[in-house]
């Protein structure tokens, strides 16, 4: 498999190791980071997408 480099700041670098657990690659790391993200973008827009119905508002679970 091809490999690259990429530059970042120490102190992410620093933050990255923070992530990861012992034995993890940086690759392993960010290729998690990245798939969480994924994860949250499509649940933020399934629920963009639902009908209001299914969500109560905080102000309408007061009044009730």
């Amino acid at each position: 498999m091809a490999k690259t480099t990429i530059q970042v700041k120490q102190e992410t670098r620093e933050r990255l190791q923070g992530v990861g657990s012992k034995g993890e690659t940086y690759d392993d790391i960010i290729m998690d980071l990245i798939a969480a993200y994924e994860s949250r973008l499509e649940e933020l827009e399934r629920r963009a997408k639902a009908p209001d119905e299914e969500y109560v508002s905080f102000e309408r679970v007061k009044e009730e």
